[in-house]
C-alpha cells in the first residue's frame, strides 16, 4: 500500500493513526531480514512533499435536515530524515508534517477550519527499495482554532506485508488515534499480475496502478484524508472525506516529481464526539496537485 507523504512547510501547516502492538512488526522484520539481499534501488534518505487538493461544494445534512453548501480545500506537507540502523533495509526516520483543512460556504456548522501539525517518527524496513513494513508515530497538536494541552495527540500507524507468493502478498495493519472513535483496519493483497501493472486490493485505498517505466505511475482508486482533532469547544472531532480518483505521478528527474489527480468525492463527514452528532455531505468533484523531492 503507497505511502501516505506529505512535507512541513510553514508553522501554521499543521496525514493519518495509533498502532497496534509492535511486536508484529519486529516479527516481520526478523522473517524477512533473515533471507533479504542489498537493496538494488537506493532508499531516500530525505524526502518531501508538498500536495494541495480542491473539493467543490458539497450540501451538508445533518438528521436529514440541510445545512447549506461547503467546499474544502486541503494543504498537506510533510519531511522526513532517514537513517540507516545497520540492518539491510531497516530504517528509523524522524521528521515533521502539517494540514490544513479550510471549508468554505454557507454551510452551518458547529466547527471551522482544522489544523495540525506533528513531528514523525517512523521504523521502516525496505526490500529492493520497496518499503515492506513500518511503524509511524506523530505526536503534535491537532486543533481548530488555537493550540491547547488538550489538543495533544499521538496518531500511529501499523502496517506489514505478508509475503504469500513471488507475485502475491498480503497487508494487514491499523491506524488510530485519540481523537477517533475507532481503530482503523488496514487489510488486503497486492497482486503484480504483469511486470506494469499491481492490483493493490487493500482496504481502505484499493488503486488498479500501471507503470511503464521507472519514471511515470498511473494509479486509479480510493484514497482516504480524514484526521481527528479538537475544537475550539472541547469536543474532539472525526474528519474524513473518501474519494475516488485517476492520479498521474511523473519524476521529472532522480530528486523531483509532480503529481496531477482528478476524481469524485463520494463522501464527506464530521463526527462529533460529545455531540453524538454526524455532518455529512453528499460528494463532490476534487483536483490535487503535488510535488516531492527525495534524495
Amino acid at each position: 500500500m503507497r505511502q501516505i507523504c506529505l512535507q512541513a512547510c510553514d508553522l501554521y501547516l499543521g496525514v493519518l493513526r495509533m498502532s497496534r502492538p509492535a511486536s508484529l512488526l519486529a516479527l516481520f522484520l526478523v522473517v524477512s531480514s533473515a533471507g533479504a539481499q542489498e537493496s538494488v534501488q537506493a532508499v531516500p534518505l530525505l524526502a518531501g512533499e508538498f500536495q494541495i487538493s480542491s473539493c467543490g461544494r458539497s450540501v451538508i445534512s445533518a438528521g436529514g435536515q440541510g445545512l447549506g453548501s461547503q467546499s474544502v480545500l486541503t494543504q498537506q506537507a510533510r519531511i522526513v530524515r532517514r537513517f540507516a540502523l545497520g540492518v539491510d533495509g531497516l530504517y528509523w526516520g524522524l521528521g515533521l508534517q502539517g494540514e490544513v483543512f479550510s471549508f468554505g460556504g454557507a454551510a452551518r456548522m458547529p466547527s471551522g477550519n482544522l489544523r495540525d501539525f506533528a513531528s514523525t517518527l517512523s521504523l521502516e524496513y525496505y526490500r529492493e527499495g520497496e518499503q515492506v513494513a513500518s511503524l509511524s508515530l506523530k505526536p503534535g497538536f491537532y486543533f481548530e482554532h488555537e493550540v491547547r494541552s488538550d489538543s495533544f495527540d499521538v496518531p500511529a500507524q501499523l502496517i506489514t506485508g505478508v509475503p504469500i507468493t513471488q507475485d502475491v502478498s498480503g497487508v494487514v495493519g491499523g491506524a488510530a488515534a485519540r481523537f477517533y472513535r475507532r481503530p482503523i483496519p488496514i487489510a488486503g493483497l497486492v497482486w503484480k499480475f504483469r511486470p506494469v501493472w499491481r492490483l493493490e486490493a487493500v482496504f481502505p485505498e484499493p488503486a488498479l496502478i500501471y507503470a511503464p517505466n521507472k519514471r511515470s505511475e498511473a494509479r486509479v482508486g480510493g484514497e482516504l484524508q480524514s484526521g481527528g482533532f479538537r475544537t475550539g469547544t472541547g469536543d474532539s472531532l472525526e474528519y474524513y472525506s473518501y474519494q475516488l480518483k485517476g492520479r498521474l505521478d511523473y519524476s521529472l528527474n532522480t530528486a523531483l516529481k509532480v503529481s496531477c489527480a482528478i476524481g469524485y468525492e463520494l463522501s464527506r463527514t464530521f463526527d462529533y464526539s460529545k455531540q453524538s452528532q454526524r455532518y455529512v455531505g453528499d460528494g463532490a468533484w476534487v483536483w490535487q496537485l503535488g510535488c516531492g523531492l527525495a534524495f
